[in-house]
């Protein structure tokens, strides 16, 4: 019963994270990022069912509260995100043979899944709201312009402020809004990919120092590797983005997500390749001011840096797999 109260109090709590941008206080809007937190905090703690069963109190709460779409999209954001990774979270198997496995003798499901789900489900969340959207209105066209009128009034605002933006030479707020428009979904892909992989590692810092996590903790730099099938999902983003209307759409949003996942791959082998190194702080520091201050070109950059590394180690393992049979 106690762990049922548990849940219900952690979804209420993930439901008052996710409601407060959704009454107007969009300065708040920071807190929907954190809304997948106590579920997932109870997922990790208990079982994924309780990461489930707080998700549909907060959905139930929200529908009461709000409205019924915005549970339905609570329950897209946050609640499924929840279960899901925390569910892969308490995967595990005995080794085989030739396998290292941890401490308890298991092999656990691996960090870099992790992420690599997490940016799938960043990119799901952001393809389902541009999908839903271009149903609505009858195409991606008219999902385009209807977005590209809601922005304009935003950003004429924004523009007319005395300490607001200027619009460089030959460009007009219509311009700068269908940029927004296109550029909207994708970010909101990346945003939700960091937000889930962050939002993970929280609950899984919280219940290994409350000592109820099942999962032994794994070292992040050396373990944060995306799966190979994660090129592929990449690449066909790539492909996608060589069309145009809702494929190129989609394809941002497959690339954006897939691209925070790889840029945390690259800092985590940057951590992993100067432990150990005299000059290490000196090395980081400016890597994540430069970072925070310029935003996101250093992202861009120590993502290719994680591609790159993750398509020469898989040539690395083709060449070593090259001359083993089949089993």
């Amino acid at each position: 019963m106690m762990r049922y109260l548990i849940s219900i109090g952690a979804g209420l709590a993930a439901a008052i994270f996710f409601i407060v941008p959704m009454k107007g206080a969009m300065a708040a809007g920071v807190t929907m990022l954190f809304a997948p937190l106590p579920l997932m905090i109870a997922g990790m703690a208990f079982a994924p069912s309780s990461a489930l069963t707080g998700g549909l109190a907060g959905a139930l709460l929200i529908w009461a509260l709000v409205h019924e779409y915005y549970a339905v999209f609570f329950l897209a954001w946050a609640a499924f995100p929840a279960f899901w990774l925390t569910r892969l979270a308490w995967l595990a198997r005995p080794a085989g043979e030739g396998e290292s496995a941890e401490e308890d003798g298991l092999v656990w499901y691996p960090v870099g899944g992790l992420v690599f789900w997490s940016a799938l489900l960043g990119a799901g969340v952001s393809a389902g709201l541009v999908l839903a959207g271009v149903i609505w209105l009858g195409g991606y066209d008219a999902f385009l312009s209807q977005t590209i009128r809601s922005l304009t009034p935003i950003l004429e605002m924004v523009l007319k402020a005395p300490s607001g933006p200027k619009l460089p030479e030959g460009a007009s707020v219509g311009d700068l809004a269908r940029y927004a428009a296109l550029a909207i979904p994708a970010v909101l892909a990346a945003w939700a990919t960091l937000s889930y992989a962050a939002n993970l590692w929280i609950a899984g810092r919280v219940t290994q120092m409350s000592h109820v996590m099942k999962r032994p903790w794994l070292a992040i730099p050396e373990h944060l590797r995306m799966p190979q099938t994660a090129t592929f999902f990449f690449s066909a983003a790539f492909l996608l983005c060589v069309l145009t209307g809702l494929p190129r759409a989609l394809g941002l949003i497959g690339l954006a997500a897939l691209g925070i996942a790889y840029a945390l791959q690259g800092f985590a082998i940057l951590h992993a390749m100067s432990r150990g190194f005299q000059w290490r702080n000196a090395l980081l520091l400016p890597l994540y001011f430069a970072t925070f201050f310029l935003f996101p070109a250093p992202v861009v950059l120590v993502a290719l840096f994680g591609l790159a590394h993750a398509l020469t180690a898989g040539a690395r393992r083709g060449q070593r797999n090259s001359g083993t049979p089949n089993p």
